[in-house]
C-alpha cells in the first residue's frame, strides 16, 4: 500500500478504482481510512483513503503540539495532492480538516462532502459560524461542473 509523507507523519493510504475523479476520504477523530471505505464502492474513478497523522497505520509526530487542524488539513492537502485528488469527503476531523484548508485554499477542491463537521475553531451550538464559513466561500468555487459519472 502506498504511503505518503506530510512533514513530520506518514501517512498510509489505500487505492481503489481507478480513472476520474480522484477522490479522498478524510475519516474522524480516533478512527482510521476504513471509517468511509462503505461509500468507496458508490463513487465512480479513483478512492484514496487514508491514516491521519497519529490514526492507523500512519506514524505519530514526537510533538505533541502537531496535531492542529492546521496539521490534518496539511495531511489531507499531502494526500490530496500525491494522487491528483479534486473532490474531497471528510467527517468530522476530517471534515474540519477540508474546511482547514480550504478557507486558505478556497479552490484546492472541485467538489466537497463535509459529514457531522468538527468544529474549527469555537465550541459546537455556534451555528452561525457555519452560516459565516458558507459565505466566505461563496463564490470561491471553480465554475467547472463536476459529474459523478
Amino acid at each position: 500500500m502506498p504511503e505518503v509523507r506530510s512533514g513530520d507523519a506518514t501517512l498510509f493510504c489505500e487505492v481503489e478504482g481507478a480513472g476520474e475523479p480522484v477522490t479522498v476520504f478524510a475519516h474522524g477523530l480516533t478512527n482510521n481510512r476504513n471509517e468511509l471505505a462503505s461509500f468507496t464502492p458508490l463513487l465512480a474513478g479513483t478512492k484514496v483513503r487514508f491514516d491521519f497523522r497519529g490514526h492507523g497505520r500512519s506514524s505519530s509526530p514526537a510533538d505533541p503540539k502537531a496535531f492542529r487542524f492546521e496539521d490534518f488539513a496539511r495531511d489531507v492537502d499531502a494526500v490530496a495532492n500525491a494522487f491528483g485528488a479534486t473532490v474531497a469527503v471528510g467527517t468530522s476531523l476530517g471534515a474540519g480538516a477540508i474546511g482547514n484548508l480550504v478557507c486558505r485554499v478556497p479552490e484546492r477542491f472541485e467538489r466537497m462532502v463535509w459529514l457531522l463537521p468538527a468544529g474549527l475553531d469555537l465550541p459546537f451550538g455556534l451555528a452561525a459560524r457555519y452560516h459565516l464559513l458558507a459565505e466566505d466561500l461563496e463564490g470561491k468555487t471553480p465554475r467547472r461542473r463536476w459529474s459523478p459519472s
